[in-house]
């Protein structure tokens, strides 16, 4: 094979080449732009705002991120993040001891179990129908 022919063959390649990494490229920033869209439209729709920096509490004024979006209307994946996190997260907390929804159906059957095993006279099951019922308050909340 001559050289001229080799170049030629090499240079059409790297044209063939960038054509595609142009295509990928555009079909990657499409794909982004699509999905910044669609986050904002969905969390535009529930229409939650960040509380206002004056009417957060001692707790929720240590997140730098809550700070940040103090009043702000929540519609990006990163204000999402800290509002699940940091305000959610805080007030799960402060209801059920940090324990999931799930964690507490784990305790509710736990005390279930016990309260079956016991006899209706045991004085234990008094307490233990507290529990059962704190546990099931805890987890609707």
């Amino acid at each position: 094979m001559k050289r001229k022919t080799l170049d030629i063959l090499v240079g059409l390649g790297l044209v063939v080449l960038a054509g595609l990494l142009l295509v990928a490229g555009i079909v990657l920033t499409s794909n982004a732009n699509f999905a910044n869209d669609y986050v904002k439209s969905q969390l535009s729709q529930q229409q939650i705002t960040f509380k206002a920096a004056g009417t957060m509490t001692a707790e929720e004024k240590k997140s730098a991120c809550l700070v940040q979006y103090a009043g702000q209307q929540l519609t990006t994946g990163k204000q999402a993040e800290c509002y699940a996190n940091e305000f959610i997260g805080l007030h799960l907390k402060s209801i059920a001891g940090g324990k999931t929804y799930a964690q507490l159906g784990d305790v509710q059957t736990g005390l279930k179990a016990q309260i079956a095993a016991l006899s209706k006279d045991d004085p234990a099951v008094a307490d233990l129908q507290k529990q059962l019922t704190d546990a099931t308050t805890a987890r609707e909340t």
